[in-house]
């Protein structure tokens, strides 16, 4: 079993903070308007807003196509 890399603990990937319409911005819950780089104490990993990894796309062989 792999062990999955957490992203840096920045504002971007918190539970209680929500991106704003400028995308480079995050509203805290605790702290208000803050870079999306910003960090605190108060960072709660959120997976949802993590980037999913690609998925790869299997070729299919003449075998299955019969």
């Amino acid at each position: 079993m792999k062990k999955r890399d957490i992203p840096e603990k920045t504002c971007a990937f918190c539970e209680l903070g929500v991106r704003m319409l400028d995308g480079e911005s995050v509203l805290c819950k605790k702290r208000g308007p803050v870079s999306a780089e910003h960090t605190c104490r108060k960072f709660i990993f959120d997976p949802l807003k993590e980037a999913p990894t690609p998925t790869v796309s299997i070729k299919k062989t003449k075998m299955e196509t019969l």
